[in-house]
């Protein structure tokens, strides 16, 4: 599809007292709602638009815009501001809506998101000086000798045993950090304790102003949030991992949960977004259930789709040029979960709570995805008759060499994923 240079804009392009509508509700849309309010003061956003499901975000209402009221859609100018823009503006121009813009995908927007990807690349730089990487807590050897280097100046103690120092240190300025790192007391582990998702930026410059400790341990220290699919009718709820065919699969539950609503009651399905706290969410009212996928094939997919986008980690990590697949491998390799992007994050992170506990009843495989339809939906009837997923004719597959050289380094790195959920 073509699409016009005028359709892209950013928020000082708005009209003055216009109402918008974005169409997006992820960190994009997120982002150029705080755009707007900086920078087009005297432009109302009204609400979100989504293909999937109603909820709220950031005090603003979520529509799926296909059943979103018709008198709101011909009133509000639309801006989509996706990573998915392309297949929206498609199927806004399929719908005869013509009064669309799209959030210029080379603004500031995604200048944040360039600078996340190359302070992954710079992390995980840093972290090669390391001994060992700890990410979990509890992994902490009792004995051992701690710094502790918390984020925010207004934290509260970890409480952890053999502690010779704890505090705050302002990671933005190299060379005053570097300094501060200096004095601290001899200790055996620095333990970086970060209560934001942007502990990217905290690690990488804490690793690279060096410590006295030759092992290092990545701790969040924020409340974790899963993002769920909630069909509240069905008592249902979907965890999506990224590159496990997760938007193909919420489309199917979406077509297959209003074509089959009515004929098990549903006369008014609800389907929405919403981001829980994996402790305290209400599993005996829901039956849970999420898809996972062969961790070396969920990695061949990112770089089969990533490897020509050069705003993206894989050519950031590669200096410019496209490293190979074995390449890729070992950067993900030496790249802890406290630094991954999510597309590569270990998938038993998406499913699993602070204790380190299931989430899901029911968890399938990408591999066998309509037999594993069948048997959801002898739990859940709505789902009878999903189980297919379209395949891309035509691209690449894993050989059996690199598959038996590559597998061992991964079955390391994601050593819980092959032991939930694929072991040997």
């Amino acid at each position: 599809m073509f699409y016009r240079r005028k359709r892209f804009i950013t928020a000082q392009d708005l009209r003055p007292d216009e109402t918008v509508a974005v169409y997006g509700c992820g960190g994009r849309g997120r982002h150029l709602c705080r755009e707007i309010a900086e920078l087009a003061p005297n432009v109302s956003v009204c609400c979100f638009f989504d293909s999937y499901g109603d909820s709220s975000v950031d005090g603003l209402s979520v529509y799926r815009f296909d059943s979103a009221p018709q008198k709101l859609k011909a009133k509000v100018h639309i801006v989509i501001a996706s990573y998915h823009w392309q297949e929206i503006a498609e199927s806004l121009e399929k719908q005869g809506c013509e009064n669309y813009s799209i959030a210029d995908p080379n603004a500031d927007g995604d200048t944040i998101h360039q600078s996340h990807l190359d302070g992954i690349v710079q992390g995980v730089e840093s972290l090669a000086g390391f001994d060992k990487i700890y990410e979990d807590v509890r992994q902490l050897p009792a004995d051992a000798t701690k710094a502790v280097i918390h984020n925010d100046s207004d934290h509260s103690p970890l409480g952890l045993e053999n502690t010779v120092w704890e505090g705050h240190l302002d990671h933005r300025d190299g060379k005053a950090l570097k300094l501060a790192m200096a004095d601290l007391p001899e200790h055996q582990i620095t333990v970086l304790a970060c209560n934001s998702d942007l502990g990217h930026s905290f690690y990488g410059s804490l690793a690279r102003a060096g410590s006295t400790g030759n092992r290092l341990a990545l701790i969040q220290t924020r409340p974790r949030k899963i993002k769920v699919f909630l069909m509240e009718d069905m008592g249902a709820v979907y965890i999506p991992i990224s590159k496990c065919a997760s938007t193909s699969i919420m489309a199917l539950l979406q077509a297959a949960y209003e074509s089959a609503g009515m004929a098990h009651g549903y006369s008014s399905p609800k389907t929405k977004f919403k981001y829980v706290d994996p402790e305290t969410f209400p599993s005996d009212k829901f039956y849970c259930f999420s898809f996972v996928r062969d961790p070396l094939k969920r990695l061949f997919s990112l770089y089969r789709d990533k490897k020509n986008n050069p705003d993206w980690l894989i050519r950031r990590m590669g200096k410019g040029k496209k490293p190979s697949f074995e390449e890729f491998v070992d950067f993900v390799c030496a790249c802890p979960d406290g630094l991954a992007e999510i597309h590569f994050l270990s998938q038993h992170m998406f499913i699993t709570g602070n204790e380190g506990k299931l989430i899901p009843d029911y968890v399938g495989k990408i591999e066998n995805f309509k037999r594993h339809c069948r048997e959801l939906a002898k739990r859940l009837p709505v789902l009878e008759g999903i189980g297919h997923l379209n395949k891309s004719k035509g691209k690449p597959s894993i050989n059996a060499a690199d598959k038996s050289r590559l597998e061992p380094k991964l079955r390391k790195r994601y050593k819980r994923d092959y032991r939930l959920f694929y072991p040997e």
